[in-house]
């Protein structure tokens, strides 16, 4: 699925991905509420595809195409780091 018009990610969770079993203990605070494939790869999605932040964009689509072994870095006020 292409997001914020330039980005490549899954349509789908994958597999291996190391975040799931937060999945079951489901809280606004888990990283899956900021993931674009659970944001915007839905029915009724959360955040539309091209409207999702650039910048986050691009630090999902690199962890994807990653090993997954950390956590995405997203930062909340860019223009401030």
């Amino acid at each position: 699925m292409k997001i914020a018009q330039c980005y490549e990610v899954p349509d789908e969770c994958p597999i291996d991905c190391p975040f799931k079993p937060e999945l079951e203990d489901f809280s606004q605070g888990i990283i899956c509420t900021r993931c674009p494939v659970f944001c915007c790869g839905r029915k009724f999605p959360l955040v539309d595809k091209e409207a999702y932040r650039a910048e986050w964009a691009a630090e999902w689509s690199k962890w994807f195409k990653g090993d997954k072994k950390y956590y995405p870095e997203l930062k909340i006020f860019p223009e401030r780091y």
